[in-house]
């Protein structure tokens, strides 16, 4: 069970490294190799790793295999990072403040629903 817990807390390190990486610099500006850098871990941890989680779900039929898996990636990195990059976006749209746990609930559960329809088409 420890290894399940380390990649958990890694992941966690990642996704945190790139919503700051995002936040940063914008899309244009973040580079997989200075998230890899903020999570300390080793960019090809974070790139093949994660292409190849969704390639295996491409194979299992929970994504649609027309996509490319490495776009894929990116467009949920970007997801994970809307509410830090586009901040005014968020407001004016939710009328919400981007950093409360109301909307990280909310916009979570859009995103979860997103891609069930996604695996769903």
């Amino acid at each position: 069970m420890q290894g399940a817990r380390d990649a958990e807390r890694t992941k966690q390190r990642i996704v945190q490294a790139a919503v700051e990486e995002f936040a940063a610099k914008g899309f244009a500006g973040a580079r997989v190799s200075a998230i890899a850098d903020r999570a300390g871990v080793n960019k090809q941890l974070i790139s093949r790793r994660n292409v190849e989680a969704l390639r295996e779900r491409q194979r299992l039929g929970e994504l649609p295999s027309s996509l490319e898996a490495e776009a894929v990636l990116v467009a949920l990195f970007a997801m994970a990072a809307a509410g830090v990059a586009f901040p005014r976006i968020v407001r004016a749209v939710y009328g919400e403040d981007p950093a409360s746990p109301e909307f990280a609930e909310r916009y979570a559960a859009q995103v979860e629903a997103l891609l069930g329809a996604l695996a769903a088409g």
